[in-house]
């Protein structure tokens, strides 16, 4: 990863990189968990980029639990969104910025009792659009996806089904940088709204 070059020479589109805003504000760990979470997106991504099988049971079931009964008529919608994330890396097309400082300076706000996790959003620039996803205190103490992963082997090992069962104890930090990049133009199509703290509805945000 390195830091943003100066804005007269930095370029849109060299495709593929996670670049450091020039104030990033982000520790040398930050930065690893951010890397760490964007590489994970990238593999769940992929691996939710194929759409369901109608004429598999599992698939029916799981996408009519987690989409609804109208699932059908959103399965190619949702899965061809999922496929554009993995063209961050695998076809280059975009560049995405990452900040620990809150340029949107909407961190520091809480909806519902709840502190804001990350934003993404984007901005035009003279050599075309720049992808924005700043990242706040929430995102670092999330477990990796790793982590999950073995905490709940853990579990299943020892006759404990709850973490593995229900998807609140499944966050971690490769989900929530995927659930900001869906919010970006370049990945989610048409455009995916989220919760919004304030009417601009370019900066998007998740608790």
């Amino acid at each position: 990863m390195r830091t943003q070059p100066a804005a007269a020479s930095r370029h849109a589109f060299s495709g593929g990189e996670l670049k450091l805003d020039k104030n990033h504000g982000c520790s040398k760990t930050q930065v690893g968990q951010l890397q760490t979470g964007a590489w994970d997106a990238l593999a769940l991504g992929a691996f939710t980029s194929s759409e369901p099988n109608p004429q598999n049971a599992r698939d029916v079931a799981l996408w009519k639990t987690y989409i609804g009964p109208d699932w059908p008529s959103q399965s190619k919608r949702i899965a061809d969104n999922f496929g554009q994330v993995v063209k961050f890396l695998g076809n280059k097309e975009f560049d995405i910025y990452l900040s620990c400082s809150d340029p949107s300076k909407l961190c520091h706000i809480e909806k519902d009792g709840k502190s804001i996790g990350g934003c993404a959003y984007e901005y035009k620039g003279w050599f075309g659009t720049y992808y924005y996803i700043a990242m706040s205190a929430p995102y670092f103490t999330m477990q990796s996806l790793d982590d999950k992963i073995q905490e709940i082997e853990r579990d299943l090992r020892n006759g404990d089904t709850k973490t593995a069962t229900r998807s609140v104890w499944q966050k971690n930090t490769g989900q929530a940088f995927l659930h900001e990049m869906m919010h970006l133009n370049v990945v989610g199509q048409p455009h995916i709204n989220d919760e919004t703290v304030e009417p601009d509805a370019t900066v998007m945000c998740q608790k």
